[in-house]
């Protein structure tokens, strides 16, 4: 019994033990699981905030990019909704409505890409098939803009001037710097050539394609038929070389641009001037004829362009002229100038990159922006849908003349930008986003409408008394009108503007604009009394502060009070996006700031922040009550206009069928108007209560914008850039993305990006993954020749890069040539740890790998003896320096070493590394010796 009893108690321990270690297992594993667990949502949470933190960045750089791009800021916008699973719709959306939501913008369909040099010129064919350019590098290009395919016609080693289509597109003619026209075919045949003798500047065909018409460097005109036979005597009177030819569409008149100042209409069948048009001092850089013949447009060096009526004094006599309208005035270059098809519109382009479309009146109706350097010529399609551009930047672009979003139904040209109720009768006065004011009575009726703005109405506003209002545009101005809708005065801006108010009992005017000033303006005289300048981008809002202030909001992302004479007084700073919204209570005590950054913030007047108002979208507008309880009204793109307290806490959500743009509050406080995307004005109590609707349609929003997007590159595609350009316009690609863009660049396109961003390790070792794979050796040599280009004087750009492509260039194929080659640039690695780096040993070691690869290379031993001078060898130093002093070294330039040797020291001094006195002695021996 006891041994029983003895081995049962043995066995309970053991099963105890057993327990015991299961249960620590158990409780291990369970530890591990939600450490595991723990550090798995850890790890998605830290994926988000970068994934959001990166939509952001990129969202910040598209903004940024949609004033001097805006087809390349759409598509970094499609990039990151479409590559960044989060719910960023609403972010992106709002950025995207800010670029279309520009009625200025126009947009690029193609960028031709090839030329090695500035684009030169550029025509399309009259069937719209094809596209021509010529450019500095001594080639014209054929471009398929159906199928992408492009023929290069190699003219020659000079500058090809112009490339020009027959009119009926069979042929093509080049004329180049060389004094060359040939003819070619369009599968890029060569034809026939003549010779003039003469540099040629300029060229035109005539409409019936029988004349070719050459501006000289005689400063003669020549004509040629096309077979290349003279054609009649040649056109005298310019004192310098005409840039620009330009025939009448009847081809009885050619106007030519000269560099001596002056235009001038010739009658090509007498071959007489019939009238000059003097410029003063500027020389003529481009002229153009209208399509009707009567205006004659010339584009100046410094002046700006012109626009000359020209018509026949008597039909038997010769035309006259008179000049009538300036455009682009002030110290900008026109090199490229031409009319719309319709002759409706002026195109002017130059030195600031940009395309400007102008109406007959001289406004700006379009600005193409793209281009990254100075636009030197332009021409329009047959049809007047596309217009070609030509730049210095190496490329040619496709623009559609139109813009594009017009023909997207969504619902944003009639949008209410912007509303505001009178004092006196309860009558609202709404703009819109077609440049249309309408005046509403009581009852929501329309008294009366107003369409004098020509681009988008931004802001409208009635004075105290109901007896005026105020209008504001895009187009730059704001319209001071009375009650009958009568205008008082204009007033110009002198940019877009975003918003305007009353100010100091209807006393003064403000404005807000794109050129990131406010000004304050006379409401009797229409005078400037003060500007508003601290802001650093533009400024999206301005209100009245009770008294004698203004508050003011802008892109970049803070609002500041200021007195009326234009004194800053407070900086209000917490917004991480675009301010959007102001507004100040009626004793002046509060103030509101409404964001792109989905809140609305409220502070005291001396910049303490009290409440945050938070919305789900853009704030897009704000209002305080007028009655003394101080609600506020905020209105967003989320849909909703939301009602709060005093305190910040929310008092009512109304809905709303689309974004709201604009509200304000009806004088007794209890209801207010809210102007929607969707062409409607909506009256709602504050008791929640929907009272009244001005005017509108049902609402289409048409689903996720850049969606919308996707639908027009099916019918109407802009140009997408490469994930290359993506990311040297800053934008963060995806690992996948970077990768793509690794194995679709060349070794020498990722060498600029590395050079551009070189704290960018990611690129850095695609790189060098790049670089063992790349089996080009024309790739490999250009990027060896842009590495040498790239160290010239830089101290942060890895060497050991470069060395890899050495070493690269010769594994791929060991001949004398290549050794040579890598001799060259080993040298130049070693002029750069000499005199940049200033790593002598290592400047040493590179030299004998220079040896290695070739003894006979004589710029090797020009280093060779300052190395050993800077390591302190300076015997050894000497003793080189005698040895090659009297040798030949490339005559005849430097005949001899020693002025080589000569040439580097005085480099060397200049540069700093004759630094000690020790040093300056041995270097004044040197000098004797080979000076003797």
């Amino acid at each position: 019994m006891e041994k029983a009893r003895a081995a049962e108690a043995q066995e309970r321990k053991r099963r105890q033990k057993f327990i015991r270690y299961f249960s620590s297992i158990l409780f291990l594993a369970a530890g591990l699981l939600l450490i595991a667990v723990y550090a798995l949502f850890q790890n998605k949470a830290k994926k988000k905030a970068e994934l959001t933190a990166t939509m952001i960045s990129n969202l910040a750089k598209s903004n940024l990019q949609s004033a001097k791009d805006p087809t390349l800021a759409l598509q970094m916008l499609r990039y990151t909704f479409h590559h960044f699973p989060l719910p960023t719709a609403q972010g992106i959306d709002d950025y995207y409505k800010a670029i279309i939501d520009n009625p200025m913008n126009g947009y690029c369909q193609k960028v031709l890409k090839g030329h090695t040099s500035e684009v030169l010129h550029g025509n399309l064919s009259s069937d719209g098939k094809f596209a021509l350019t010529a450019g500095g590098d001594g080639a014209a290009r054929l471009w398929n803009l159906q199928t992408d395919s492009v023929l290069e016609l190699r003219h020659g080693v000079e500058a090809v001037e112009a490339a020009l289509f027959t009119p009926d597109a069979s042929r093509i003619f080049t004329a180049g710097q060389d004094g060359k026209v040939i003819i070619w075919g369009l599968n890029g045949a060569r034809i026939d050539s003549f010779s003039t003798n003469l540099r040629i500047f300029s060229a035109d065909i005539s409409p019936d394609g029988q004349l070719i018409a050459l501006g000289m460097r005689d400063a003669s005109v020549r004509f040629y038929r096309l077979d290349g036979t003279p054609f009649g005597k040649k056109l005298v009177g310019h004192r310098g070389a005409p840039y620009a030819l330009d025939f009448s569409r009847d081809g009885r008149y050619l106007v030519t641009g000269s560099w001596d100042g002056t235009a001038r209409v010739w009658d090509v069948e007498k071959r007489e001037e019939v009238h000059r048009m003097t410029h003063d001092s500027s020389s003529v850089r481009s002229v153009a004829f209208s399509p009707d013949g009567r205006s004659i447009l010339t584009g100046c060096s410094d002046q700006g362009a012109f626009v000359w009526r020209f018509y026949p004094k008597d039909p038997e006599l010769s035309p006259g002229y008179n000049y009538y309208k300036l455009l682009a005035g002030g110290n900008l270059e026109n090199r490229a100038v031409a009319f719309s098809k319709d002759g409706n519109h002026y195109i002017t382009c130059g030195e600031n990159n940009t395309i400007c479309l102008w109406d007959k009146s001289g406004k700006v109706q379009r600005v193409f922006a793209g281009h990254t350097d100075q636009i030197v010529w332009v021409a329009l399609s047959q049809d007047g849908q596309y217009i070609l551009s030509a730049s210095r930047d190496k490329t040619a672009r496709l623009w559609y003349f139109d813009n594009i979003f017009d023909d997207l139904n969504l619902e944003l040209r009639d949008a209410v930008n912007a509303v505001s109720m009178s004092n006196k009768n309860n009558s609202l006065l709404s703009g819109g986003r077609d440049g249309l004011a309408i005046v509403w009575d009581a009852q929501g009726r329309p008294a009366f409408s107003l369409d004098e703005h020509n681009l988008s109405i931004t802001s409208v506003a009635w004075d105290t008394k109901g007896e005026h209002f105020l209008t504001a545009s895009w187009d730059g101005s704001a319209i001071y009108w009375d009650s009958l809708g009568q205008i008082i005065r204009r007033i110009q801006h002198g940019s877009p503007i975003h918003s305007a108010a009353f100010c100091k009992s209807d006393a003064y005017i403000l404005t807000g604009g794109s050129d990131k000033q406010a000004r304050l303006w006379s409401t009797r005289t229409g005078r400037l009394e003060a500007v508003f300048n601290r802001h650093a981008e533009p400024v999206i809002a301005v209100a009245y502060v009770p008294e004698d202030g203004v508050i003011t909001g802008s892109q970049d992302q803070t609002a500041i009070v200021w007195d009326l004479k234009g004194h800053p007084l407070v900086t209000l700073k917490g917004h991480f996006n675009d301010v959007t919204a102001v507004a100040a209570s009626s004793d002046g005590r509060f103030l509101l700031t409404g964001s792109r950054d989905q809140k609305a913030r409220v502070w005291t007047r001396a910049g303490k922040l009290v409440r945050i108002l938070n919305h789900n979208g853009t704030v897009t507008s704000v209002a305080f009550s007028p009655d003394t309880l101080n609600r506020m009204l905020t209105g967003s793109t989320d849909d909703t206009v939301r009602l709060w307290n005093r305190d910040g806490s929310l008092e009512r959500t109304f809905p709303l069928e689309d974004d709201v743009l604009s509200v304000c509050f009806f004088l007794d406080g209890k209801s207010f108007v809210a102007g929607c995307k969707n062409k409607k004005a909506v009256q709602w109590s504050v008791d929640g209560i929907k009272m009244l609707e001005f005017g509108g349609t049902d609402a289409n929003t048409g689903g996720n914008l850049v969606n919308e997007l996707d639908t027009l590159q099916e019918n109407k595609p802009l140009y997408e850039p490469s994930l290359g350009e993506f990311y040297e316009a800053g934008l963060k690609l995806t690992p996948e993305g970077l990768l793509e863009m690794a194995n679709k660049s060349t070794v020498n396109e990722l060498l600029l990006f590395h050079y551009r961003n070189p704290s960018d390790e990611e690129i850095s070792t695609l790189l060098i993954k790049k670089l063992k794979k790349d089996t080009s050796l024309s790739g490999l040599k250009q990027y060896l020749a842009t590495y040498r280009n790239l160290i010239r004087d830089d101290s942060t750009l890895s060497l050991a890069n470069y060395e890899a492509g050495l070493k690269r260039l010769i594994d791929l194929e060991d001949n004398l040539e290549n050794r040579k080659l890598a001799a060259v640039y080993y040298n130049a690695i070693a002029w750069n740890n000499l005199t940049v780096r200033r790593n002598f040993r290592e400047a040493e070691r590179l030299l004998k790998q220079a040896l290695k690869m070739d003894k006979d290379y004589r710029r090797i031993y020009t280093n060779l003896p300052a190395v050993q001078l800077f390591l302190g060898n300076t015997r050894q130093a000497k003793a080189l320096y005698g040895e090659y002093k009297d040798r030949e070294f490339e005559p005849p330039a430097t005949p001899r070493f020693r002025e080589a040797f000569l040439e580097d020291i005085r480099e060397f001094d200049k540069r700093g590394l004759i630094n000690t006195p020790e040093l300056e002695r041995e270097v004044e021996e040197i000098r004797e010796l080979l000076e003797n």
